[in-house]
């Protein structure tokens, strides 16, 4: 019964066009120059998915897991995946992937000490069946549920299992893993210093699910580098961009008339 995020009557079909000032140094998630916005805001959002989403009211609402529950003392967390969820190349989210991506983030030669540090706080998930996970947090705060339901992008074991952290940073800066989230990028989609675009899947296991209604709208998401602001503000003219954010009060008066003019 949680919020929808979504407009349920919004309108699916068609391609969203926007820029970046920059085009990303890469596409992964962890790793050396990973936390950009791009990768947190474009990559994570749309391609990945985590245990739970956070409804509009930020309260917890299922995502890969349906269920979830936190002991008495608030110390240990257990997950019950959704059977249905699968990754892009059609194998089962289980409870064998979240503890792969847990020890994947835990890597030091992933040198990524946020994640190390983040997910170090927690012991190892343990899985009680295919698709009931359990975690034990070694200190007593509310991030660390946060963090492994909500912060932690879930990957294929089976990938996993074939690299570590070192062999990730070098194969895997413009490629994505399997993925379970509603969008995907291919090899072809990179343009590497030009563009970067997301195609929605059609075969994405939540289409239909209370979490995904009025979400996932644009057939494609394309994003090309423009780095002169004035630039940007004439292709938004022209009709070659659907979207600019106004910073100062002039442009957005010039916009304005443009507009109903």
């Amino acid at each position: 019964d949680f919020d929808l995020v979504g407009d349920p009557h919004a309108v699916k079909g068609g391609v969203f066009r926007d820029f970046i000032q920059d085009f990303p140094g890469t596409l992964r998630l962890a790793g050396p120059d990973a936390n950009t916005y791009f990768n947190g805001e474009i990559v994570w959002s749309m391609a990945y998915e985590t245990l739970l989403g956070l409804d509009s009211h930020m309260e917890y609402m299922p995502l890969l897991a349906t269920h979830w529950q936190i002991s008495p003392d608030h110390m240990t967390y257990r997950f019950r995946l959704n059977p249905n969820a699968r990754f892009s190349d059609g194998t089962a989210v289980t409870s064998e992937d979240v503890i792969a991506s847990w020890d994947f983030y835990v890597d030091k030669t992933l040198q990524d000490p946020a994640f190390f540090q983040m997910f170090s706080k927690l012991d190892r998930p343990v899985a009680e069946s295919k698709y009931i996970v359990r975690v034990h947090s070694k200190t007593l705060t509310w991030k660390n549920f946060l963090y492994f339901s909500n912060s932690m992008p879930i990957f294929a074991a089976h990938t996993l299992k074939t690299i570590n952290g070192d062999k990730f940073l070098k194969e895997y800066n413009f490629k994505l893993l399997p993925s379970s989230g509603p969008y995907m990028i291919r090899e072809e989609d990179v343009v590497k210093g030009r563009s970067v675009s997301l195609r929605r899947r059609n075969d994405y296991w939540n289409a239909s699910g209370r979490a995904a209604v009025g979400l996932n709208n644009f057939d494609a998401v394309r994003l090309v580098v423009v780095r002169d602001d004035n630039l940007v503000f004439e292709m938004l003219k022209k009709g070659d961009l659907d979207r600019y954010v106004v910073v100062r009060s002039p442009r957005g008066q010039t916009l304005g008339q443009a507009m109903y003019s």
